[in-house]
């Protein structure tokens, strides 16, 4: 079976965790085998992929585009939240969560809390802005959302409070027992995978409005 993901070319958290989270929990699950596709973290469920193979679905998402037809050829374990599990028609009890809680289970060490507050960005937005610059004056760590995932998995550890647009941030935050606040601050930030992770746990997206920053020539 092989991982199915979105590859970003300059790295994204939350697609990032895909070849690093599931090796580590079900390394006996993934070969060379393109015949069946495992899908797992991301909003990734479309109506893109091409016909007539397997798929299997374990936590993930749809938003972004128009959800697949479920058909024989897709076994969902699980999806996000409930919002996708209404959007692929599936029932409802699908909706377990974001399978990047996963990292959960992972065999942690103690670790000491360096900062007090962190803020992570959307990866799309740390192009935008100099968020690194704002969080330095600002007291605040700035974790890089492009940054190898286990170094940013131990920055969010490390900190006492994630501040974060990005919703992996969130999930990994909350799977680890970190305090997070959500923010918002442009107008790519897709409200929908938000509500459905929150919804599959109980809680409600409000995220705190920040003004926009972009770079200057």
């Amino acid at each position: 079976m092989r991982l199915q993901y979105c590859h970003i070319p300059d790295g994204n958290f939350g697609d990032d965790l895909n070849p690093w989270l599931w090796p580590r929990v079900a390394p006996e699950l993934f070969d060379s085998d393109a015949s069946v596709e495992f899908l797992g973290i991301g909003t990734i469920l479309a109506n893109t992929y091409r016909p007539g193979i397997k798929r299997i679905v374990f936590g993930s998402g749809a938003g972004y585009k128009r959800p697949p037809v479920v058909d024989a050829n897709w076994q969902i374990y699980c999806v996000r939240g409930p919002r996708t599990a209404a959007m692929l028609n599936v029932d409802r009890s699908l909706a377990i969560t974001d399978s990047a809680a996963l990292v959960a289970a992972l065999p942690w060490d103690g670790c000491k809390k360096r900062f007090d507050v962190s803020y992570m960005p959307h990866h799309y937005s740390a192009a935008l802005g100099d968020w690194r610059s704002v969080c330095d004056r600002a007291g605040l760590n700035y974790i890089d959302p492009s940054a190898p995932v286990e170094t940013t998995i131990e920055c969010i550890r490390q900190s006492k409070l994630l501040i974060t647009e990005a919703l992996h941030g969130a999930v990994v935050a909350d799977a680890l027992r970190v305090p997070w606040i959500a923010v918002r601050a442009y107008g790519h930030i897709l409200p929908l995978k938000w509500h459905d992770w929150c919804e599959s746990l109980g809680m409600a997206y409000r995220p705190t409005r920040l003004p926009s920053l972009w770079q200057t020539p």
